[in-house]
């Protein structure tokens, strides 16, 4: 009791400034609380029969929801109070055991280290846009934390109740297997002594709670069926321009992510904070070998730096966004924690400081940004679905009938900040998806009736001669059903309405 009321003492201070921060980083999502792309399916997700967490093998997640939601049904704001407290506990677990292996005692480093753990905008602003599953996933996040520090204990438990809360972790979502490898890297790449043995029995838990998770959901399948949600998305080596191809983007993501590239409009939020400390950790690395001449220390910093992205590497899947590379964060605190300790001198330690605090000062300012324009965002589809039910009414429209929505809207001069699905429109997601947007008008109190597969596929047919939204003539009513044209309907159109 003594020594845990000590550790309090000693580290309250330090948690307590980190989860203060991090809440400020949020503050706007808050007090203000958004509606992003997948929430709408959960706001009111009570009287549906739903296997959806099943169908994407995360168990975990379709357990806590039976357990503690009613059916996965959620409402703002909570979640993310929880899941803000969570996430930093995990962090705190995490960089206490570097903290001490480094025998780090300086509060303001343990402090930029956390922070910039409990802060990451690409990371943790796309992650809290899925509120409805934050809390289970910032839970296992802790799972993951608590694994890593007990296997690196003695006995049996140390494989074994690793693995279990691995699988735990793995059921809730699958990214946070790259937690562990990160955390696993790290500890090699800080640790000189012992290496291939704690590199052996980590990868052998990590490659164990793999196989168990496979055949769970194996199981799983064979009961409920499954989809192909994960292989048509995060497996590159199917993809029809071959193996070369797969491998290279995949490789080229680590570049394009680590330095902040921007590609085909696509940026990285927070990009200028993750290539500055990318930066940094390679110059200090190669520093270091110039002066040791320790290759194993350089060949451990090169596979730190690409641990995040292993996973991904070895599904040969460029298509990482900031909510699948949570292990991003641990890396950016872990190599923050290696420069400060090679710094060479006080004015250097001082320069890196009022660096670190800035960023995290950037941080707090990007994060309060993206959910700002998410809100303004929100404002604006709520004012489609005011404008588009009043232009109903107005023409006495029978709502018994469906109403079918071709093409995208586009809000013309108007710009958001974007970052994975934050900052997209319930109205141009997936290039205009129908059940999106009747969902949206449903939650803002104009629900609409859900067409059929024959109705949309005739809807789509007799569009092509109607103007775009919001002209008076991009609107056709028929005896079955009325249209909205807002576009030219494209061929993701096409495979996610008629198909």
């Amino acid at each position: 009791m003594q020594r845990t009321f000590q550790f309090i003492k000693s580290n309250g201070p330090l948690f307590c400034a980190s989860l203060a921060f991090s809440y400020i980083c949020f503050a706007f999502k808050l007090m203000q609380p958004t509606l992003g792309i997948d929430e709408e399916f959960w706001v009111d997700a009570a009287a549906s029969d739903n296997l959806t967490w099943l169908l994407q093998n995360r168990y975990s997640l379709y357990l806590y929801n039976l357990i503690f939601t009613d059916n996965g049904s959620f409402v703002p704001t909570f979640p993310d109070i929880l899941g803000i407290f969570f996430w930093v506990i995990s962090g705190f677990i995490f960089l206490d055991f570097f903290w001490k292996l480094t025998d780090e005692k300086r509060f303001i480093v343990k402090f930029l280290t956390l922070g910039l753990y409990s802060s990451q905008p690409l990371c943790m602003a796309e992650a809290f846009g899925f509120s409805m599953m934050i809390v289970p996933e910032t839970l296992a996040m802790i799972f993951v934390a608590i694994a890593f520090r007990f296997s690196n204990k003695s006995g049996i438990l140390s494989y074994l109740f690793p693995i279990l809360l691995l699988v735990i972790a793995l059921g809730a979502y699958q990214a946070l297997f790259g937690i562990f490898l990160t955390a696993l890297f790290g500890l090699c790449f800080f640790k000189e002594r012992n290496r291939k043995e704690v590199l052996i029995k980590g990868i052998g838990i990590a490659l164990a709670s793999f196989l168990l998770y496979t055949i769970i959901t194996k199981i799983i399948a064979l009961n409920i069926g499954e989809n192909d949600y994960l292989s048509q998305n995060y497996i590159g080596w199917l993809d029809e321009r071959g193996i070369p191809y797969a491998l290279f983007m995949s490789l080229a993501n680590v570049i394009r992510i680590s330095f902040g590239v921007t590609i085909q409009n696509v940026s990285v939020y927070g990009g200028l904070g993750i290539c500055f400390l990318s930066i940094l950790f390679i110059s200090t690395s190669i520093s270091d070998f110039l002066k040791s001449k320790n290759t194993k220390n350089l060949l451990f910093s090169a596979a730190l730096f690409i641990s995040p992205f292993m996973m991904y590497i070895c599904l040969g899947t460029y298509k990482t966004n900031g909510r699948t590379l949570l292990a991003l964060a641990l890396l950016l605190a872990l190599e923050i924690l290696y420069i400060f300790q090679k710094l060479p001198n006080k004015n250097c330690f001082a320069a890196f400081t009022t660096c670190g605090i800035l960023l995290l000062v950037a941080h707090t300012c990007w994060i309060n940004s993206i959910y700002y324009h998410q809100h303004l965002l929100n404002v604006q589809d709520q004012a489609t679905v005011k404008s588009i039910n009043q232009f109903l009414e107005e023409r006495f429209f029978n709502y018994e009938k469906p109403v079918v929505f071709i093409g995208a809207l586009d809000y013309k001069n108007m710009e958001f900040k974007k970052s994975g699905t934050l900052g997209c429109s319930f109205f141009s997601y997936d290039d205009g998806n129908n059940y999106r947007m009747r969902a949206v008008f449903s939650i803002w109190g104009h629900p609409l009736k859900e067409p059929s597969p024959i109705q949309v596929l005739e809807a789509y047919k007799l569009s092509s001669a109607l103007e775009n939204w919001p002209s008076s003539k991009s609107f056709k009513e028929t005896d079955q059903f009325a249209i909205i044209h807002f576009s030219e309907p494209s061929d993701k159109w096409k495979s996610v309405n008629l198909e």
